[in-house]
């Protein structure tokens, strides 16, 4: 099953963690903004478009974990390309707007997540991009991956030569 991809398109675009979740400073406690109620409710409407598709993917990817030919390395890299509008992007004169988009990763895992009915421990982060938009509505277009976990020393071969820096 390792390979097997999933496009999500016209994602809705999640805030970033800090305006998604906050926290009550006297009880220490978690809890969603309005800014996320609000992206939760577009994640439902998206997702009562794009209920067989994603019918599908649940399938696919819940076999490929937890199948009888699953294997616990298994994961799901999440893939994500951001659309942004130019005036999200940048100022007039094109310097770029202060913005980071992996700010967003949180909040997306979560929504793609629920949708799947699949915990988003079983996410590794794949590339993130912000990317320009045309249109004035942004939204995301996620790929979901099956891929499988690497050991550290099979990752420090594939980039051998680069100096590492270490502890000792």
């Amino acid at each position: 099953m390792e390979g097997v991809s999933y496009l999500l398109r016209e994602f809705p675009m999640p805030p970033p963690v800090y305006k998604a979740y906050l926290v009550n400073w006297h009880t220490k406690r978690q809890f969603k903004s309005k800014a996320m109620e609000a992206f939760e409710l577009e994640v439902r409407a998206w997702y009562a478009r794009n209920r067989a598709a994603c019918k599908m993917a649940e399938d696919m990817l819940g076999d490929a974990l937890f199948g009888e030919e699953s294997r616990p390395e298994a994961m799901i890299q999440v893939s994500a390309w951001l659309g942004f509008t130019h005036s999200n992007m940048f100022t007039k004169d094109w310097r770029r707007k202060k913005m980071d988009p992996s700010n967003r990763i949180k909040p997306l895992h979560d929504a793609v997540a629920g949708i799947l009915d699949i915990d988003d421990r079983h996410f590794c982060v794949g590339p993130t991009e912000p990317v320009m938009i045309e249109s004035e509505c942004e939204c995301v277009l996620v790929k979901l991956t099956v891929v499988t976990m690497e050991k550290m020393g099979t990752v420090l071969e594939r980039v051998g030569g680069s100096r590492l820096a270490s502890s000792s």
